[in-house]
């Protein structure tokens, strides 16, 4: 087999890949989405049931607080 033809074999593996990545690119996006949509809503829901300053001791060294 010459160069070229290994080249060419090459080339037509690497398209045929790059075709099948966005089949396995869109569950990861997915979960990034809905972990970002977690984040957001976790936020939303902790800023609105503490004041300002309120804080909530989790562990020892850990405390839920409210700054802004």
């Amino acid at each position: 087999m010459n160069p070229r033809e290994n080249l060419s074999q090459a080339f037509a593996a690497a398209m045929n890949e790059a075709r099948l990545a966005p089949r396995t690119t869109w569950p990861w996006l997915t979960l990034a989405g809905m972990a970002l949509l977690a984040d957001q809503l976790s936020k939303a829901l902790v800023a609105s049931s503490l004041m300002l300053g309120e804080r909530i001791p989790l562990t020892n060294f850990f405390n839920l607080r409210v700054t802004s």
